[in-house]
C-alpha cells in the first residue's frame, strides 16, 4: 500500500486503509467538504494537499474605503470616464492604499481590464458601478462585511450600512460630496 493511501485527514482515513472500500474521489470530496466547512467556521488551516495557509477573511467596509468610493465617484462624475486611482490625491495621503480594490466585492466598483501590459497585475483604472453610484449618493445600503477566501467572495453579511455610517466621524459626507450633490439636484 502506498504512503498516500495511509493519509488520515480530519479523521477521514483514505480508502484501502482499515478495510475502507470507498473510492479515492469520494474520500477527497469528503475531506474538501470538511476543510471548507472548518474554514467557514473561522478556523485558519494549512491545506492538507499543498500546506498553504488558508483562512476566510472578514472585511468591513471601513471609513477609508468609503472615502475612496467618494473620491472615485467625484472623479468619475467630472469626466464620465474610467478613473486612474493612483493618480488621485487621496492615493498619496492614505495609508490603506489597496483598500479601495475590495469595493469590487460589494459590487461598488469595476476595474478596467489591463489590456496594455499583461505583465502588470492590474490597470489601476476603475469606475463606480450603478450600485456604487447609488451607494455614494447615499441612496442605498450595502452589507457591512464581506467574507473572502483566496480573494474570492464567499458571502456577504446580513447587516447593512450606508456610506455616511461607513465614513464614521473621520469625514463629513456633505463636505466630501457637496459638488456632486449640487450638480445632481440641478439636473
Amino acid at each position: 500500500m502506498s504512503e498516500f493511501l495511509q493519509l488520515d485527514l480530519f479523521g477521514k482515513t483514505a480508502p484501502g486503509v482499515d478495510g475502507e472500500d470507498k473510492s479515492i474521489s469520494i474520500w477527497i470530496s469528503e475531506v474538501r467538504k470538511e476543510f471548507h466547512g472548518r474554514l467557514q467556521e473561522g478556523e485558519s488551516l494549512d491545506c492538507p494537499c499543498c500546506d498553504s495557509f488558508c483562512k476566510v477573511y472578514k472585511r468591513k467596509l471601513n471609513s477609508s474605503m468609503a472615502k475612496y468610493m467618494i473620491e472615485i465617484m467625484k472623479a468619475f462624475h467630472k469626466t464620465g470616464d474610467w478613473v486612474h486611482v493612483p493618480g488621485l490625491p487621496i492615493y498619496s495621503s492614505e495609508s490603506q492604499r489597496g483598500d479601495y480594490s475590495y469595493l469590487r466585492h460589494w459590487g461598488l466598483l469595476e476595474q478596467k481590464p489591463n489590456d496594455k501590459n499583461p505583465e502588470k497585475k492590474d490597470s489601476g483604472v476603475w469606475r463606480p458601478t450603478e450600485k456604487g453610484v447609488s451607494f455614494s449618493m447615499s441612496w442605498t445600503t450595502v452589507p457591512t462585511h464581506i467574507y473572502l477566501y483566496n480573494n474570492t467572495l464567499l458571502r456577504l453579511s446580513d447587516e447593512m450600512i450606508d456610506i455616511k455610517t461607513a465614513l464614521g466621524n473621520k469625514f463629513d459626507y456633505s463636505e466630501l460630496m457637496n459638488e456632486v450633490i449640487e450638480s445632481v439636484t440641478k439636473e
